[in-house]
């Protein structure tokens, strides 16, 4: 409390900190940590600052009625003004100010330094520059079905399992596994730098540039594995 700068009257529960911890700086909520770090006491007690202070100027206990109409939440009888804190802070969701993201953060949007606009600016670039989907080579029975749409960073990471997943299965050339592997290890690391958005562009176009002709190679090499053979009968589908 003292190094948030919270009166000595809000009883904040270490393991409720120690949890939100866990979630933001490690893979307990997502493949990748969002943060390297958040500094908890200037977090809450900005938060503090921001949005509860006015209503405890005097010391006194918050008025039930007032914080439920100036929040919109729904608070018990018994209320505590930890439990105010708690629930205004979880209905804030996840982008913390005191705070370092990791590029996986950033990338997915919980930088809150970085504005809107050019967060729509990467995801445009994204969108333009996404690796090709191994399930729309040439011949492949599946290439009209998989969505042109950038789906996230995680996705393009399974597009790169993908290749490494066929080349095994159909056992493709052993140098041809090799290099998928290694573009799926070169890009768990790239993500793993701490760089900002227009760094990542950099590095992740020339990434691209050189996995394009990968895929190129790919396709010659898997030919027609992915084409589904037409049947005699025709299909018949499950009925729900």
């Amino acid at each position: 409390n003292e190094a948030a700068g919270l009166p000595k009257d809000y009883k904040i529960n270490a393991n409720w900190v120690k949890n939100l911890d866990q979630i933001l700086t490690t893979t307990k909520l997502s493949s990748k940590a969002l943060y390297d770090y958040v500094d908890w006491a200037k977090e809450l007690g900005n938060f503090y600052k921001e949005n509860l202070q006015s209503f405890d100027k005097f010391g006194e206990n918050f008025n039930k009625e007032h914080i439920n109409k100036e929040f919109n939440i729904t608070l018990k009888d018994d209320f505590t003004k930890n439990d105010v804190l708690q629930e205004l802070f979880a209905n804030k969701g996840l982008k913390m100010k005191e705070a370092k993201n990791t590029l996986y953060g950033k990338i997915n949007g919980f930088d809150s330094h970085i504005k809107q606009k050019d967060m729509d600016e990467f995801y445009a670039f994204m969108q333009k520059n996404q690796l090709k989907d191994p399930n729309k080579i040439e011949k492949s029975s599946f290439k009209n079905i998989v969505s042109d749409t950038w789906m996230g960073i995680d996705r393009e990471r399974s597009k790169l399992q993908t290749y490494v997943s066929y080349a095994e299965s159909f056992h493709l050339d052993s140098s041809l596994i090799q290099k998928a592997k290694n573009f799926k290890d070169e890009f768990d690391t790239l993500m793993s730098e701490d760089l900002s958005l227009d760094e990542f562009k950099n590095k992740y176009l020339d990434f691209k540039q050189r996995h394009d002709e990968f895929a190129k190679e790919f396709e010659r090499a898997m030919g027609d594995n992915l084409l589904v053979k037409p049947i005699d009968e025709p299909f018949k589908p499950i009925q729900g």
